[in-house]
């Protein structure tokens, strides 16, 4: 068990972080400097000892670790109860060998099946100062199958672009993710390798008793696959306004989630529903019908439908 920890006073001015809850707030301290906290910022940690020492709920636990997931400040197993703090070794390098050789030992503790150890490799050889060459070779002979995963991976998307501009005679759109060049707030704003989804943009919902929620890119990363027939960003900065210019209508935490899905699977029904109305007309129009009556045909059957039920 460490003695101390410290946190650097730039981690009070950080954008992603004045967003956050109390609670998560005091959580991120907490494993910064906290009693099952090590050198090498990945240490098993179930929620019951966090529950303890804090005096908290399992909710709220909960509620904490979903807000630090949400900004990348930590990648969490749940299964396996193991915590990686995503850019501890940045805040804390490796000062000398002994501190290297520490590291080594702590590093054969992590379970190779869970989540956080493959984003420990990346995290570790981006920090290979007085690491011991026995170790750094290790850590490049298991780095070798993700290292050619990655690169079949980008081999088959490469090919599947060039195929899409065979198609088309022109350069596909990226599904209009943002390029990796998008800029992301202070705590995250390493490039480490752990973080596989693109980077994008963080939208702040107001929630109830001046409460902040964090649409982070793992939320948005799903809800565009959820729902492809919609700009997604752009409904997330409509909720937002919605939920400024409606205070009384706020959600608390528990609700915000039920309330975004809510009006994400609305407007995408929306989309179809009109998607649906202009391969009509089109096909209408096609086999001879003027655009305004082939529309009004469609309207027609529309009301007629909707009387009988």
């Amino acid at each position: 068990m460490r003695e101390y920890g410290s946190v650097q006073t730039q981690f009070w001015s950080d954008l992603a972080l004045q967003n956050l809850s109390t609670h998560a707030k005091l959580l991120a301290v907490y494993l910064l400097t906290g009693p099952h906290t090590n050198m090498l910022g990945c240490f098993r940690l179930p929620t019951g000892y966090v529950a303890e020492d804090l005096k908290w709920n399992e909710e709220t636990v909960y509620n904490a670790f979903s807000e630090l997931d949400q900004i990348r400040f930590l990648i969490r197993d749940p299964e396996l109860n193991w915590i990686l703090i995503t850019n501890f070794l940045d805040w804390n390098p490796i000062e000398n060998p002994n501190q290297g050789k520490s590291l080594s030992k702590l590093f054969k503790r992590v379970p190779t099946q869970s989540m956080v150890f493959r984003p420990l490799i990346i995290s570790l050889l981006a920090q290979t100062k007085h690491l011991d060459e026995g170790f750094k070779n290790h850590l490049s002979t298991l780095s070798q199958p993700f290292q050619n995963q990655e690169q079949n991976q980008e081999q088959e998307q490469n090919q599947e672009k060039d195929q899409k501009q065979d198609a088309v005679g022109k350069p596909s759109i990226n599904n209009g993710l943002p390029s990796s060049n998008s800029k992301i707030p202070l705590l995250i704003n390493k490039k480490n390798g752990v973080d596989s989804f693109p980077d994008e943009e963080f939208i702040d919902i107001p929630l109830q008793n001046n409460d902040v929620f964090i649409a982070g890119k793992m939320d948005i990363h799903t809800w565009k696959k959820t729902y492809p027939n919609i700009d997604v960003l752009q409904e997330l900065r409509q909720i937002r306004a919605w939920n400024e210019a409606n205070p009384s209508e706020r959600k608390t935490r528990s609700q915000i989630l039920r309330h975004i899905n809510a009006w994400l699977a609305k407007e995408q029904r929306e989309s179809l529903q009109r998607q649906q109305i202009s391969n009509r007309e089109t096909r209408l129009a096609t086999s001879g019908l003027s655009p305004t009556l082939a529309h009004n045909l469609i309207v027609g059957e529309q009301w007629l439908n909707h009387s009988k039920n």
